[in-house]
């Protein structure tokens, strides 16, 4: 080796190792990642189940393949993969089947958002760190003989487990992609009004369609409007410095604590705050493995299972080169401000969550702005879709299938002088509502009506009082008849009197 690259790359191990993702105990590491594995395993259980159980609803019962319901042996198949992941059986194998169809399942009925990009990468990290070598089914098949055992032993050896200088480095990898994607999103940022003047949280904090506390941020913002803008302009410049810096910050240990410091508690105020659904706890536990050091004593790992150096060091170079194509890629576009030189490259790199995030930018602002509220019969049940307020119910709050497929989709379209338009996109995506409950309900004719609402919620320049108001736009009836396939719905009247 050249003299100058040797003694670079002795320095850059020195780092690497005073920084953050130091690691003292491959083994510790495996059995933590174990139990990321298993609790990435649960949730995507509780997070697609009740996707699937809403398909023969809202595509129909029947009409894919073997006769049941459209993507619904797609969904089985998620379904059955995650709990081989949670379980760690044949976890290498079951691992790149569950991001690989996961995404393919999700794209095709149209409930892919950012918590599926994180959730691909996680799952990518997850099969580079060799996760099933710990707390899993593989752990009992290894030591067993016979064909099983034998056909586990195979996989692991052709994967292997990494040794803790690669353990290291693909936590270092997997971060720089992190901050790269943060990075790209906060490109988005500084392109926003709204983030540039600070004014970002006071907008978010306050919708009832994204905040877990708009009730008691509105009363504190009417009260104290000074005090709430200053503490928005706070915390958006913190998040926005936050993350356009994060890559560089690592380096240094004092600054390398505050990114740290900074996720935990911008993850953790999410989850609390904010109706992100898994967003930010698959986001956490990204976190969690990164930069979380594990200290317990456990067994120590078969070197016959051990990653060869050489396969080490392919990891790296692929991933490296991987990573300069995205940020290249990234910066030509200006993360997608200006056209994609090559969109094919693109959506093949975002197939494992790599790319730049457009969120909490002018469109997701505005989702509090406008929302439907949907009975059944006569205003006699109202639906666990969006409340009076405009707040995410059941539906909204668990099912990413209405959620993204059909409420974002209204509130993002929605136009004053189309809502009411019986042929029209919004009352369009509200017939496929009320088929679907029509459907779930299993009985012969059902009346819906649908009330529409406004606000100015976003306009942060109007006093709290007049932003809040909500204004009543005018509503539409359904009328629903047959079952399964041969069910229908049809928009039979629209006004714009009192909906009380």
């Amino acid at each position: 080796m050249i003299p100058d690259v040797e003694r670079s790359a002795k320095i850059t191990c020195r780092e690497v190792a005073q920084s953050p993702f130091a690691i003292a105990d491959v083994d510790a590491e495996l059995t933590q990642l174990g139990v990321i594995r298993i609790i990435t395993g649960l949730l995507c259980l509780a997070r697609m189940a009740p996707q699937v159980w809403a398909l023969p609803y809202y595509f129909g019962g029947e009409g894919g393949a073997w006769n049941l319901a459209p993507h619904m042996v797609g969904g089985i198949q998620v379904l059955v993969l995650a709990g081989l992941v949670a379980a760690g059986v044949l976890t290498p194998v079951s691992t790149v089947a569950l991001l690989v169809l996961t995404r393919r399942f999700e794209s095709e009925i149209g409930s892919a958002s950012l918590s599926t990009d994180l959730l691909c990468l996680l799952l990518a990290m997850l099969i580079v760190t060799s996760a099933g070598a710990r707390l899993s089914v593989d752990t009992v098949l290894l030591r067993q003989r016979g064909p099983i055992g034998a056909l586990i032993r195979l996989v692991y050896r052709v994967i292997g487990v990494p040794s803790a200088t690669g353990l290291q480095t693909v936590f270092l990898l997997f971060f720089i992609a992190l901050g790269l994607i943060n990075l790209g999103g906060a490109v988005h940022h500084w392109s926003d009004d709204a983030w540039r003047e600070g004014q970002v949280m006071e907008v978010i904090f306050s919708s009832t369609f994204l905040s877990r506390v708009s009730p008691a941020w509105r009363s504190f913002e009417t009260y104290w409007p000074e005090a709430a803008a200053w503490i928005s302009w706070f915390m958006t410049m913190t998040q926005l410095v936050m993350q356009t810096s994060m890559l560089a910050l690592v380096w240094w240990r004092p600054t390398a604590r505050l990114v740290v410091l900074w996720g935990c508690a911008f993850l953790l105020g999410s989850i609390v705050a904010l109706q992100l659904h898994y967003l930010g706890a698959f986001e956490l536990l990204i976190w969690i493995a990164l930069f979380h050091r594990p200290r317990f004593r456990v067994a120590q790992t078969s070197n016959s299972m051990a990653r060869p150096r050489r396969a080490e060091g392919l990891i790296v170079r692929a991933a490296s080169a991987f990573l300069m194509v995205f940020a290249l890629h990234e910066a030509w576009a200006l993360a997608g401000i200006r056209p994609y030189p090559f969109p094919r490259l693109r959506e093949s790199i975002a197939i494992i969550g790599v790319h730049s995030p457009r969120v909490f930018n002018r469109n997701d602002q505005s989702l509090g702005n406008s929302w439907s509220v949907v009975y059944f019969g006569n205003r006699e049940e109202l639906l666990p879709y969006h409340g009076p307020s405009g707040e995410r119910m059941a539906w909204t709050l668990w099912n990413d299938l209405l959620l993204y497929r059909n409420s974002i989709r209204w509130r993002g379209e929605f136009n004053t002088e189309t809502v009411l338009d019986p042929n029209g996109r919004l009352v369009s995506r509200l017939l496929d509502l009320t088929l679907f409950d029509h459907r779930r309900r299993g009985i012969d004719t059902s009346v819906y009506v649908a009330d529409y609402y406004t606000s100015q919620a976003s306009d942060v320049d109007l006093p709290p009082a007049e932003r809040f108001q909500s204004h009543y736009v005018g509503s539409t009836w359904f009328q629903c008849s047959g079952r399964d396939l041969k069910a229908r719905c049809d928009a039979v009247t629209a006004d714009t009197r009192s909906a009380n």
